[in-house]
């Protein structure tokens, strides 16, 4: 049975080579984009989104389950913030080359987790777990470092921007009168509710742009978080 298990895990660990990861691995070589603390402040989850799905299924279940093990086991991996110092001192000069070897170290962290994952979920034992513990955060660190790096980008989750608007019963109109980010579309936002106004404008939503010949109840919804942005009367 072990040994059965040993080869089956050797052909997962092969297999991974064929798996692509995220399609930001494939990404041109670009200069870091990421600082050493916006990298810190990244959650597993986000992480996670780097690798591929059979990875993360099998993972954050077991990290969310030991919390207090992976808080252990990321506090020594701290160590790897000295490795990170330096492949960002030579990123400039050797992008190329050093974004090769950290692929085939990121799949060797992969493949030594899954071949973890496998033995843990046959034995179930603590010495299996803390494995499984060691690799995942392993590879998550040496994600960080590709983020770092800009060879690859997570999926970070959308926010809700805020969009303040001038109500203008008289001439039915919503005026754009605040905008607290750079770039929001306005195709992003869309009209709900029993009232209707002309169609909304286009392009980036900018102070000053208008929303006009509005009647009955207006509910402006930012679509990629599905929250309410703003809402107004014009039934009276």
């Amino acid at each position: 049975m072990k040994r059965l298990l040993v080869v089956g895990s050797l052909c997962v660990v092969l297999s991974l080579l064929f798996i692509p990861l995220s399609s930001a691995v494939d990404t041109q070589l670009s200069q870091p984009t990421y600082a050493a603390t916006m990298v810190e402040t990244l959650t597993d989850e986000q992480v996670l989104s780097v690798l591929p799905s059979a990875v993360q299924q099998q993972l954050l279940p077991v990290l969310l389950a030991h919390p207090e093990v992976a808080q252990a086991l990321h506090a020594s991996a701290r160590a790897d913030s000295s490795q990170m110092a330096s492949l960002v001192k030579n990123a400039s000069s050797n992008h190329t080359l050093l974004m090769k070897l950290w692929t085939f170290v990121l799949y060797y962290r992969v493949g030594r987790l899954y071949a973890s994952l496998l033995f843990y979920s046959q034995f179930q034992s603590k010495i299996m777990l803390w494995r499984v513990m060691t690799w995942g955060i392993r590879v998550l660190t040496w994600v960080k470092v590709g983020i770092l790096l800009g060879f690859v980008e997570p999926q970070v989750p959308p926010t809700t921007p805020e969009v303040v608007f001038t109500q203008d019963w008289t001439n039915r109109t919503l005026t754009v009168t605040a905008v607290n980010a750079q770039t929001i579309l306005w195709s992003n936002i869309d009209m709900i509710g029993s009232g209707a106004c002309n169609p909304l404008p286009t392009g980036n939503v900018t102070i000053g742009q208008q929303i006009t010949n509005c009647s009955g109840t207006i509910v402006l919804r930012y679509l990629p978080t599905d929250t309410i942005l703003y809402v107004a009367d014009f039934s009276s």
